[in-house]
């Protein structure tokens, strides 16, 4: 779940692992924090997908799906 925050954070999308959660993963401002070291649930991975989407983030979308099917080392 760091992986995809970190690229996110890195392109400007978000500024802190609280906006993240909250406004990215529509979760509690603490969740990536206490969840950093599990891999992304399929109804996170879904809400994020189509937040990414929705701002046309068609590159990240890809990788995160990219990254849940297995495709990328």
């Amino acid at each position: 779940m760091t992986e995809i925050y970190t690229l996110m954070e890195t392109r400007g999308l978000t500024d802190s692992q609280r906006h993240f959660s909250a406004v990215w993963l529509e979760r509690g401002q603490n969740y990536l924090s206490q969840n950093k070291d599990a891999d992304l649930s399929a109804a996170d991975a879904l809400t994020l997908w189509r937040a990414l989407q929705d701002e046309q983030q068609y590159e990240l979308a890809a990788i995160l799906l990219a990254d849940l099917l297995g495709e990328r080392s």
